[in-house]
């Protein structure tokens, strides 16, 4: 299974704002925690992060055929994402958002299922059982 994990804008610094709420986890620790957790399993897993809605929409249409899940932390591409929401729902490939941020008024984007929480490792682990069951 070839699943492709999607870091969105600013998410590069999420050290910043972890460090804020708790204890600090960066990017660096995020991708580690998950390729650790699928060690053991079947799983392929394409880690990318951009600020480039543009250049994410590129990379999903070349590789397509290629992958059989996408879990995304879109950021602010929950809000005005609609050619990543478009694309995801062109090409019906399983994806799961992950929001870190508990905000009070979150409006998604068609499509999205969203896991919600503030303890973001957890979040990527639960959307890989999932993406996995799927």
């Amino acid at each position: 299974m070839k699943i492709l994990v999607i870091h969105g804008p600013n998410l590069n610094l999420f050290g910043l704002w972890s460090a804020k709420k708790s204890e600090k986890i960066t990017i660096n620790k995020i991708n580690s925690s998950l390729r650790k957790y699928i060690n053991d399993k079947e799983i392929n897993l394409k880690i990318i992060q951009s600020h480039n809605e543009v250049k994410v929409v590129s990379y999903i249409q070349n590789n397509r055929n290629k992958i059989d899940g996408i879990i995304i932390t879109p950021g602010p591409w929950q809000y005005s994402g609609y050619i990543l929401s478009e694309l995801l729902d062109l090409i019906e490939i399983p994806f799961i958002t992950i929001t870190y941020k508990v905000r009070e008024h979150i409006k998604l984007l068609n499509g999205f299922e969203n896991l919600v929480d503030e303890n973001i490792i957890r979040a990527y682990k639960e959307a890989l059982d999932l993406m996995i069951k799927k």
